[in-house]
């Protein structure tokens, strides 16, 4: 489905490497972790061609301002992004709240998937403007889902969510408690 968005809402984005990623592309961490963020403190957020790097130090092209080691903050797993420039084998994503620009390199391009279409599970830690909602009433999902999921899933908008399906299968999520029903096993493992 991310793909198929993709094609449809960013077609002439500039391809990044192998990662499948386009410039434009909204896109997902999928890990917890500290990752360099690229800064100047006199032009602001730089572009893969706006900076060189060289033992470890960065270098701002436009004034020319010795930026040193890019600063590590976090990004956490859920955090929605957009790719905004790319390079032969780095990517920079813009992250809002608080707003910084990420480099990812490499293996680290990895940490990145597209973000057009989200599971309720890789959405937490982020908000969108509208959010469809889909319910399921498969078997399967009738095993994991619940209150929480549901409220979750209406929780991650910032000015509309939208469910489609059958309002009973709403009704009886909405009824089970999976708190109630988890079994971590987490006594066991203390004693």
């Amino acid at each position: 489905l991310n793909e198929m968005l993709q094609s449809l809402l960013n077609p002439n984005g500039q391809k990044v490497g192998n990662a499948g990623l386009r410039v434009g592309d909204k896109v997902v961490n999928l890990e917890n972790g500290e990752m360099p963020e690229v800064h100047c403190p006199a032009c602001g957020d730089l572009a893969i061609g706006s900076v060189i790097e060289a033992h470890g130090r960065l270098t701002c092209l436009r004034c020319g301002c010795e930026t040193g080691k890019p600063d590590d903050s976090l990004v956490t797993n859920g955090e929605c992004g957009v790719v905004i420039d790319s390079g032969s084998d780095a990517v920079h994503a813009l992250f809002e709240w608080p707003r910084r620009v990420h480099r990812y390199v490499g293996e680290q391009v990895k940490r990145l998937d597209l973000a057009y279409a989200l599971s309720v599970h890789k959405m937490q830690g982020s908000q969108a403007p509208l959010i469809i909602f889909m319910l399921d009433d498969s078997t399967g999902a009738a095993m994991v889902a619940g209150r929480q999921l549901a409220l979750t899933a209406m929780s991650r908008y910032e000015k509309l969510t939208i469910t489609i399906g059958k309002r009973s299968v709403m009704d009886g999520w909405m009824k089970r408690d999976l708190l109630a029903e988890r079994k971590t096993f987490l006594r066991e493992a203390l004693k």
